[in-house]
């Protein structure tokens, strides 16, 4: 059992933890030693996942990671848990109560050593917007790449020196020329007057 003094120790602990991560764009939760399952968790998984404490307290701290991503951050946790204080964050997909799927950079300390800690602290931090904005600009290269290889047009990418710094690949089927052969030429000496 623990003595009164140790309750409170545990109860400003644990005050000072929701202080400290209440409006922050990271879900915490820390797993104590010995254990498997999340003691302590931020307020911000309500505000973030839309989940209350509660559905993330005494279960697995990964429940709650897209079954195709829980590799990448189960590697970061065999790597902290062979002594490293600080393992690489890593991007994952956590499940909203809503039913989406929003992206997260996912981290673990290994900080079983120290006292006022004595576990592993798993930090989510939300990176939901700028994943969407990566996969946005995938697509529009994507479509553009298509547009100008499947063109009956060439396109060209011209310095201020006039060289070709690009030129699209139908080059070839077109005017006989590969693109490598022109890169670095003058785009002057392909206009006939």
């Amino acid at each position: 059992a623990l003595s009164v003094r140790e309750v409170a120790h545990q109860q400003r602990a644990h005050h000072r933890f929701r202080a400290l991560s209440q409006d922050s764009n990271d879900v915490v939760a820390l797993v104590k030693n010995g254990s498997s399952v999340v003691d302590l968790v931020g307020p911000t998984l309500e505000r973030l996942l839309g989940r209350g404490e509660a559905e993330l307290l005494g279960r697995d701290p990964l429940v709650f990671v897209e079954p195709s991503d829980a590799e990448r951050i189960q590697a970061q946790i065999d790597i902290a848990g062979s002594g490293v204080v600080s393992v690489e964050p890593v991007d994952v997909r956590l499940m909203h109560s809503d039913g989406r799927h929003h992206w997260f950079s996912a981290s673990v300390r290994d900080l079983r050593l120290d006292p006022e800690v004595q576990g592993l602290v798993y930090s989510f931090r939300d990176v939901n917007d700028r994943k969407m904005a990566e996969l946005q600009v995938r697509t529009s290269e994507g479509r553009y790449r298509s547009l100008i290889q499947n063109s009956n047009d060439i396109f060209a990418v011209i310095d201020r020196d006039n060289r070709l710094t690009y030129v699209s690949p139908n080059v070839e089927r077109l005017l006989g020329f590969s693109p490598s052969d022109l890169i670095g030429t003058d785009a002057r000496g392909l206009l006939t007057s």
